[in-house]
C-alpha cells in the first residue's frame, strides 16, 4: 500500500487501503477468540495501527467503516480486559442497525443472553445467501460477537445451566445463517457459488465462534452438535474438504466423551466425503473403522452406509471381491434397519460388484430390486439418481 503510494499510484493505494480496512475484522475477530491476553493486544495493536493508515488513505469516503472498525476494537479489548488505550475516539456511528440493546441486565449471563437475542432479531426474516456483503448480517455477527465475549471459561456448576441457555440462543442465530445455503441452491448456479466460495466460510466463523463457547462451558456434546450441523451443509454445498475437517473434529469429540455411534458416524462421513473426492484409499480406511463401530452402537442403518461406501471404494480400486463382501453386508443391514434409501445404495453397488465377479444376472436382479424401492420412496431426486444411473448401466427397463 506504502508503495503504491509513494510511486504515485493513488488509485491503487486507496483500493489497497479499503481491503486492509476489511481484512482487520479477521484480524479483530482472532483477538476476541486468542486464549492469551498478551497476543489479543498485539492483534489489537495491529488492527488499530491498519485502521488508521487506511482512515489516513481513504479520508471521509469510508468513514463510517472506519469508525465501525474501531469500535470493534475497543468492544473486544473492554471484553478481554485491557486498558483504555484502545477505547473509541470521536462520534459513535449512528443508526439504529449499529446500536445495542436500550438496556443491558446487571448480570454477564443476562447480558450475554439480551445480546444473543439481538443478534436473532437483526437477521433478515429470510436469509440471504450473500451474507458476506449484507450490512445486516454484519450488524446480527456485531450483537453475536458480544455475547460471545462475556462467556466465561469454566463456569461454577451453578451457572452452567444458564450459560447453556446463551449458547443455545447463539446456535439459533448460526443456524439461521447456515439456512442461506438451502435457499442458494433454490437460485442456481450463481446462488450457489457465491453460498459456497463467499459466504460458507464466513458462516463457518460463526460456527467456530459458538463450538467454541460450548466448549468454554464444558459442554462437548453441545460443540459436535454445532460442528455436525455445519458439515452436513458444507457437504450438501459441495465443499467436501471443509465437511472432513469439522467431522474429524467430532469424532475426536466423541471419542473422548465415549460416543461410538458418534464416532462412528463422523467416521462415516468423512469416508463418504473422501469417496467423492475420489481419494478411495482413504474412503477405505475410515469407512473400515466406522462400520464395527456403528454395528456396536446398534446402528444397522449408519453401518450399512458405511459399508456401501466401502463397496464403491473398493469398486473404484478394482478389488471385486472385497466390493462385492462390502456390498453384500450393506445390503444386509440396511434390510434390517428397514432403510428403504440405504438399501438403494447398497443394492446398486452390489450390482457393480456382482457384474465385476462375473454374475450379470445377479446384478441385473440387484439393480431391478433397486429401482423397485427407489420408485416407493417419495424422493423424487433419489429415483432420478438410480434412474440415471441404471440407464448408464443399460439396465433401465421401458
Amino acid at each position: 500500500m506504502l508503495a503504491r503510494e509513494a510511486a504515485g499510484r493513488a488509485d491503487e493505494a486507496v483500493e489497497a487501503a479499503e481491503n486492509l480496512l476489511r481484512f482487520q475484522y479477521m484480524v479483530i475477530t482472532a483477538a476476541l477468540r486468542t486464549e492469551h491476553v498478551t497476543d489479543c493486544r498485539r492483534l489489537l495493536e495491529h488492527a488499530r495501527a491498519a485502521v488508521a493508515e487506511s482512515e489516513r488513505l481513504l479520508g471521509e469516503r469510508e468513514r463510517r467503516f472506519v469508525q465501525m472498525r474501531r469500535e470493534d476494537i475497543a468492544r473486544v479489548a473492554l471484553a478481554r480486559g485491557l486498558d483504555d488505550t484502545f477505547q473509541v475516539a470521536g462520534p459513535r456511528t449512528q443508526g439504529p442497525a449499529a446500536e445495542g440493546p436500550a438496556e443491558l441486565p446487571g448480570s454477564p449471563q443476562a447480558e450475554a443472553a439480551t445480546w444473543a437475542r439481538t443478534a436473532l432479531k437483526r437477521l433478515p426474516a429470510i436469509p440471504t445467501y450473500a451474507q458476506a456483503y449484507d450490512p445486516y448480517a454484519r450488524d446480527a455477527e456485531k450483537a453475536a460477537d458480544r455475547a460471545l465475549a462475556l462467556i466465561p471459561g469454566n463456569p461454577g456448576p451453578e451457572e452452567v445451566e444458564g450459560w447453556r441457555e446463551v449458547c443455545d440462543l447463539l446456535a439459533r442465530y448460526a443456524a439461521k445463517r447456515l439456512a442461506g445455503g438451502a435457499i442458494a441452491r433454490g437460485l442456481g448456479e450463481f446462488a450457489q457459488a457465491t453460498w459456497k466460495e463467499q459466504t460458507l466460510p464466513h458462516v463457518a466463523g460463526t460456527y467456530a465462534g459458538v463450538g467454541w463457547a460450548y466448549d468454554r462451558i464444558g459442554d462437548p456434546a453441545g460443540w459436535a452438535r454445532i460442528l455436525t450441523e455445519l458439515a452436513r451443509e458444507c457437504f450438501q454445498s459441495g465443499d467436501y474438504t471443509r465437511a472432513i475437517s469439522c467431522q474429524l473434529s467430532v469424532e475426536q469429540i466423541a471419542g473422548k466423551i465415549g460416543d461410538e455411534a458418534g464416532q462412528g458416524e463422523a467416521l462415516s462421513a468423512i469416508a463418504h466425503a473422501h469417496l467423492l473426492l475420489g481419494q478411495y484409499e482413504r474412503a477405505v480406511q475410515f469407512a473400515e473403522r466406522a462400520a464395527p463401530l456403528l454395528t456396536d452402537a446398534n446402528r444397522p442403518g449408519e453401518a450399512g452406509r458405511a459399508l456401501s461406501t466401502l463397496a464403491n471404494a473398493c469398486h473404484s480400486l478394482n478389488r471385486p471381491t472385497e466390493a462385492l463382501s462390502a456390498a453384500l453386508n450393506a445390503v444386509s443391514l440396511a434390510r434390517s434397519a428397514d432403510d428403504l434409501q440405504g438399501s438403494v445404495a447398497a443394492l446398486l453397488v452390489l450390482g457393480l460388484a456382482q457384474r465385476d465377479t462375473g454374475s450379470a444376472e445377479d446384478a441385473a436382479t440387484s439393480w431391478r430390486s433397486a429401482l423397485l424401492i427407489a420408485r416407493r420412496v417419495m424422493d423424487r431426486y433419489l429415483l432420478n439418481e438410480t434412474e440415471a444411473f441404471l440407464r448408464s448401466m443399460g439396465h433401465l427397463p421401458d
